[in-house]
């Protein structure tokens, strides 16, 4: 090879060196870098309302329209403040950012680990949702306690009563499925649950989960509940009835039900729309229809007695009108 070919290498190769130590990514990085402030700078500029609360300093900015497609009640206050641009909500600011983080971000606050005080007053997020009818919000909150602690007999009637003050659903009907399956009212265990008020009761009465393996039984908790204090919750016993579920019921307890109408704790009951509603089951049973659900628990009744009962009432169906 000739020297000028010789130099023309070395050229070829000192020309190339710098190569070796990698391309300069800063313009790249700059222009990254400006394009998200230009991003940004859009997003600033969309923001038409400021959303703030009593007292407080800090100011949350936002765009309106999507703030109105978070619930109903947000919806109606853009609606109002239309012309506003800034708008207040009565609210502690720290309950309005947490709710705010999880409405743009999807992200909650870890919850507190301190055990002490009232249930409600640890979960004020909860009563946030609710009055403004965050449903996303509460389900995620709710399944967040019941990863962190596991519902148990001990604990269900704190998160029943909490679930059902700010409608949290998932809370409510898990923690109703325990203490429905924790009863057992032949032997009397049942003091747990007939403590609690007409709201939870309903809602365990409700349950697939309670622990009854005839429906009558429904009626005999019903009656125990209603024994606590009978000038107080007689008024109460109509919404309990309307849980049972009457074509799992034997004829005879409906033929007993209609005929003790009269008696503790059906005084309040409509006689005449419980009467009829009566019927109606027995005409479908009599027809071999069973128009409510099983329970996990319940067993039909004895199909020999129903049977013999059945031959009666379809001779006379006046067994069971009041």
């Amino acid at each position: 090879m000739s020297d000028a070919g010789e130099e023309k290498d070395e050229e070829d190769v000192e020309e190339t060196e710098p190569e070796e130590e990698g391309p300069d990514d800063r313009p790249a990085l700059k222009s990254t870098i400006a394009a998200l402030a230009r991003q940004l700078a859009v997003l600033h500029a969309s923001s038409n309302v400021v959303l703030k609360t009593p007292g407080s300093t800090k100011v949350y900015k936002c765009r309106r329209e999507v703030v109105a497609t978070w619930s109903p009640p947000f919806e109606s206050l853009m609606t109002k403040t239309a012309e506003e641009t800034e708008v207040e909500i009565d609210a502690p600011p720290e309950l309005l950012e947490d709710a705010l983080r999880f409405m743009l971000q999807g992200r909650l606050p870890s919850l507190q680990s301190d055990q002490s005080g009232n249930l409600s007053d640890r979960h004020s997020l909860l009563s946030f949702a609710d009055r403004w009818q965050l449903e996303d919000l509460k389900s995620t909150y709710g399944e967040m306690m019941m990863a962190r602690e596991r519902l148990s007999a001990q604990n269900a009637a704190s998160y029943l009563q909490l679930g059902l003050k700010h409608s949290v659903a998932n809370i409510s009907l898990a923690a109703a499925d325990i203490l429905g399956e924790s009863i057992d009212v032949k032997s009397g265990a049942v003091a747990h649950v007939i403590a609690l008020d007409a709201a939870c009761m309903q809602a365990i009465l409700a349950s697939d989960a309670l622990h009854v393996e005839d429906e009558a039984e429904s009626l005999q908790l019903i009656q125990r509940w209603a024994a606590v204090d009978k000038q107080q919750r007689l008024h109460d016993v109509p919404g309990l009835l309307a849980q049972v579920r009457l074509s799992l019921c034997s004829f005879q307890s409906l033929i007993d039900l209609v005929s003790n109408l009269s008696k503790d704790p059906w005084q309040e009951v409509d006689a005449k729309r419980l009467s009829s509603k009566v019927r109606k089951v027995v005409d479908e049973k009599l027809a071999a229809v069973t128009s409510d659900r099983m329970r996990h628990f319940t067993k039909l009744p004895d199909p020999d007695e129903e049977q013999k009962l059945a031959a009666t009432l379809q001779a006379s169906k006046n067994l069971y009108a009041v």
